[in-house]
């Protein structure tokens, strides 16, 4: 349900996610059911259509970056991601729900909601459809890589396209 303005009371409401209580390799991520997550004071929702993958990521779940990001355990992965606003928070004036944005996420990206900071979101342009944000690498900070990207040569060149197995994309995002 789409809320705008001031935060309602929440429900008592789940989402899936992928999380990690550990740790560890590929191994340790899982889907689980997780809390729901509510626009507070400058923030929106976002329902994800798509999340970045980034070498930081597996550095990150492995522990190695603990120093740099710490990270209090159960973690959901990512912070990049491109989606739909289907809520907005208190103050929040310059998006409104069913805006396509991209941004940098204050929860994890692989859910199906995120919670960003309004100063760390753009909006999608018009004239890049969803199939296309899903296959490009964009520029920093908004540095989407997803299952169906460009393995070589620009982003301009549909040949250079590829669409990845799960078990590839896995290895892929993981190594």
């Amino acid at each position: 349900m789409a809320r705008t303005g001031t935060r309602q009371a929440a429900e008592e409401t789940v989402m899936e996610a992928i999380v990690y209580e550990e740790f560890g390799g590929p191994e340790v991520l899982r889907l689980a059911r997780v809390d729901d997550v509510h626009a507070g004071p400058g923030q929106i929702r976002v329902a994800v259509r798509a999340a970045g993958v980034n070498p930081v990521d597996y550095k990150i779940r492995n522990g190695w970056m603990e120093a740099a990001f710490p990270t209090p355990l159960p973690a959901t992965p990512g912070s990049e991601f491109a989606g739909v606003v289907d809520e907005t928070g208190e103050g929040v004036t310059g998006f409104a729900v069913g805006d396509e944005v991209l941004g940098r996420s204050a929860t994890g990206a692989y859910a199906e909601y995120v919670l960003a900071d309004v100063g760390a979101v753009a909006r999608k342009p018009e004239s890049r459809p969803w199939i296309i944000l899903n296959s490009v690498v964009l520029p920093a900070p908004f540095g989407l890589m997803t299952p169906t990207m460009p393995l070589r040569g620009s982003v301009n060149d549909r040949s250079s396209m590829r669409t990845l197995s799960p078990k590839a994309f896995e290895r892929f995002s993981t190594s």
